[in-house]
C-alpha cells in the first residue's frame, strides 16, 4: 500500500545526491534513519514509520510516503518510506527545491550499509507532497515491567538452597509481584525460569529489552550478553540465557 502518491514530479532528480544542499539533506535523512535503526526487528514498515515520526520528522524533515511490499524472508525489504527534506530550516512548503529520499527497510533496519547514506536514495519529488501520519499501532505489546529485575532478585533470593519449585512455580511467583503496564495496548511480558540443578535462570522480555537475572551456586546476580546474542537465531531472551557459561559475541 501506498499511503502517499509518488508519481508526479517535482523538483530534485534521481541519483547519487551530488549538489551542497542535496548533501546536507541527505546526511539528515540518513542521521533520523540512523536513530530509527537503534530500534531494529520491527514486524513491518509501517512500525519503522512511526518509529522515524517520533525521531524527529519535523516540517523541514517530512515523512511524505509509506509504501509496504511482502517479503518471505528476516533479510528481506518489506517496504520503504520517503522523506521530503529542506536545508537551511526553511519550511518545506516554502522551499523552492525540496529534496526527496526514499529507504527501504527490512526486519533489522534500513537496507544498505548502517550508519551511512547507502540505501538513502535520492528520488523526484512530488508537486503534491504532504505529511503522511502512520497508522497507529493496533496490536498488543508485550513489556517488561517497570521492577522486573527488583522482583527476580527478591524471588531467587529467597529460594531455598535445594529442594527447589519448578521452573513454572518460580515463574508465577515472579509474575505475581510485576507491577502493571503503563499505557494502552500493554501487556506486561511474563517471566520464564529454567531450573538446572541448584542454579535457577529467570529472563523477561524481548530482544530489545531483556531482563535475564540468574542464581548461580547461590548467588543472584544480573546478566548482561552482547545484544547480538538476543536476536532470532541466537541464543535469545531465554532463561537459559540467563545461565550460559559462554556470552561471547557469537560474530
Amino acid at each position: 500500500m501506498l499511503v502517499a502518491g509518488l508519481t508526479a514530479c517535482g523538483s530534485g532528480a534521481p541519483g547519487v545526491a551530488d549538489s551542497p544542499q542535496a548533501q546536507a539533506a541527505q546526511a539528515r535523512v540518513t542521521k533520523l534513519v540512523r536513530a530509527v535503526d537503534m530500534g531494529p526487528n520491527r514486524k513491518d514498515i509501517n512500525a519503522f514509520a512511526r518509529a522515524a515520526a517520533k525521531s524527529g520528522a519535523s516540517d523541514s524533515i517530512a515523512l511524505i510516503g509509506i509504501e509496504e511490499a511482502a517479503a518471505a524472508k528476516l533479510i528481506d525489504t518489506f517496504g520503504s518510506l520517503t522523506f521530503m527534506v529542506t536545508v537551511e530550516g526553511q519550511a518545506y512548503a516554502q522551499a523552492s527545491r525540496p529534496y526527496c529520499f526514499r529507504v527501504a527497510f527490512n526486519y533489522y533496519g534500513k537496507v544498505g550499509e548502517w550508519g551511512t547514506s547507502d540505501g538513502v536514495v535520492p528520488e523526484q519529488c512530488p508537486k503534491d507532497a504532504a505529511p503522511v501520519t502512520p497508522p497507529p499501532d493496533e496490536t498488543i505489546r508485550p513489556v517488561v515491567a517497570v521492577n522486573a529485575r527488583e522482583v527476580a532478585h527478591e524471588v531467587l533470593s529467597r529460594l531455598p538452597a535445594s529442594g527447589l519449585p519448578s521452573s513454572d512455580g518460580i515463574a508465577a511467583q515472579v509474575a505475581s509481584l510485576l507491577s502493571p503496564p503503563d499505557g494502552d495496548g500493554t501487556v506486561t511480558a511474563p517471566p520464564t525460569a529454567t531450573v538446572q540443578g541448584s542454579d535457577v535462570g529467570i529472563a523477561m522480555g524481548g530482544p530489545d529489552d531483556c531482563v535475564l537475572v540468574s542464581r548461580v551456586n547461590g548467588v543472584v546476580g544480573d546478566v548482561y550478553p552482547p545484544r547480538v546474542s538476543l536476536q532470532p537465531g541466537e541464543l535469545g531472551c531465554t532463561p537459559s540465557t540467563a545461565l550460559a557459561t559462554d556470552l561471547q559475541p557469537p560474530h
